[in-house]
């Protein structure tokens, strides 16, 4: 059983490592803050990834790049649903969600991404496509990036 993680985890990262260069996540004190008040780019695209009711993420795009990832659901700017979805994002364990910019390899914002997992992977597709994966823990929960 085990050798079919290996070869499924292998399969996702060969696929992971096709779709494009890498983006960045650059956490941010003063987003976080404008999230947590509410302020948010009203031009941008919304989604959301994990249980309806506690996301692991909310991630807002600039309209001119489309999300390719799969896992993520759009939902609407000027919603109700939005508000819950950032009030109510998920916790993990004493971590509480922060905002970060989504950064192009050449350092462009493109959006903006908020949850208490603090670790996800961009990559840039083709024709203003992008792949930004839902977040995840490393090494059983230590790892990821820190205020």
């Amino acid at each position: 059983m085990r050798i079919w993680h290996a070869i499924v985890l292998m399969c996702i990262g060969i696929m992971a490592g096709c779709a494009g260069p890498a983006g960045q996540v650059k956490m941010d004190r003063e987003l976080t803050h404008s999230v947590r008040q509410g302020q948010l780019p009203p031009e941008y695209r919304y989604y959301v990834t994990g249980r309806e009711n506690s996301p692991n993420a909310v991630i807002g795009l600039n309209p001119k790049y489309q999300q390719l990832a799969k896992f993520w659901r759009e939902i609407d700017a000027d919603s109700e649903e939005l508000v819950r979805a950032i009030e109510n994002a998920f916790r993990y364990g004493e971590r509480v969600p922060k905002a970060s910019y989504l950064l192009t390899p050449d350092g462009e914002t493109i959006g903006i991404y908020w949850s208490s997992l603090y670790f996800t992977s961009i990559k840039m597709g083709k024709d203003n496509g992008v792949f930004v994966y839902p977040p995840r823990v490393l090494d059983g929960g230590a790892g990821g990036f820190r205020f």
